[in-house]
């Protein structure tokens, strides 16, 4: 059964199905058709572009996927992808394709941004009942939307007991199954100071040594992870005061990354910020979106000056 919201057949809650595993293929390298073949049908589902540049790389995430299906080349497993029964299949290439450099606090200029600028009147809002919404598109495996979140209870401590709630989408089950665990190795917590670690993080109990911390409550609860595909419907229906969609637009074809800044910025409530990745400039000017001096790549809902 596919899912509503990504389109492709699984999500954090449903594990996609794992295939006892058989001898590698022999016959596994990716042709140039083939690749080809995998490109279009990766850019028509979920709107990524797959580079030559990266053909070796995607055959040795593959490999070892074809020979657990005891499928013998890249041909006949793109034909199971692409056949009516390959639904979930699919979802699980786009999983092994999509996984990236992910920390926490990366690009580190937002966050410090958010916190002088963006935040101060949202707190001030929330404060008096008012709703704030915060939406981080392409969340990978939740370091990103974990900083969000530390960032807003470092502003407001109570902010989960308010109407502030955090968004936080991947097209990558895979990652948003880690996400939604909220579970993170010591080493990855060095951009964190010690004390948003101690007030928001616990260590995990399940594990037999003390090198790991799960999320607590209150950073749990200012958080919801869902499957999603930018390239499908947005089942979401209110505005947000900010939005992350960073390092996800770089995959995309040129009129992809237009059309999905469009939609980011009809998204965004009045004077709502976004925030993209350091290397994702707009090319063309959108509507409706004003470009923030003092932080690089971030944007802002030009409603304010209407």
């Amino acid at each position: 059964m596919t899912n509503q919201t990504t389109g492709l057949g699984a999500s954090p809650e449903r594990p996609i199905a794992k295939v006892a595993p058989a001898t590698l293929p022999q016959n596994s390298e990716i042709s140039e058709r083939d690749f080809g073949r995998m490109a279009r049908i990766v850019n028509r589902a979920v709107g990524i572009e797959l580079e030559q540049s990266k053909r070796v790389m995607i055959q040795a995430r593959l490999r070892q996927r074809l020979a657990q299906l005891n499928i013998g080349s890249f041909d006949d497993y793109l034909s199971f992808v692409s056949g009516p029964s390959g639904g979930e299949e699919l979802a699980i290439m786009v999983a092994a394709l999509t996984t990236g450099t992910t920390r926490f606090f990366r690009e580190k200029h937002h966050f410090d941004h958010m916190t002088l600028e963006a935040l101060p009147p949202l707190v001030s809002r929330a404060r008096k009942g008012g709703r704030v919404r915060i939406w981080s598109a392409g969340c990978s495996r939740g370091h990103e939307a974990y900083s969000v979140g530390l960032t807003v209870l470092s502003q407001m401590s109570d902010a989960n007991e308010f109407d502030v709630r955090i968004l936080a989408t991947d097209i990558n089950v895979n990652n948003l199954r880690q996400a939604h665990a909220g579970e993170f190795r010591d080493d990855e917590f060095s951009p964190v100071v010690a004390e948003s670690l101690e007030n928001w993080f616990e260590r995990d109990s399940a594990q037999d040594v003390a090198e790991s911390w799960i999320a607590g409550k209150e950073l749990r609860e200012l958080m919801t992870f869902l499957p999603l595909n930018l390239v499908g419907e947005w089942p979401m229906t209110g505005k947000f005061d900010i939005i992350f969609c960073r390092n996800v637009l770089m995959y995309f074809s040129v009129d992809f990354q237009q059309l999905t800044v469009e939609r980011l910025a009809d998204a965004l409530a009045p004077s709502g910020y976004l925030y993209l990745g350091h290397s994702e400039h707009l090319r063309e000017q959108i509507a409706g979106l004003q470009t923030v001096r003092n932080c690089q790549s971030t944007y802002r809902c030009k409603d304010r000056w209407r």
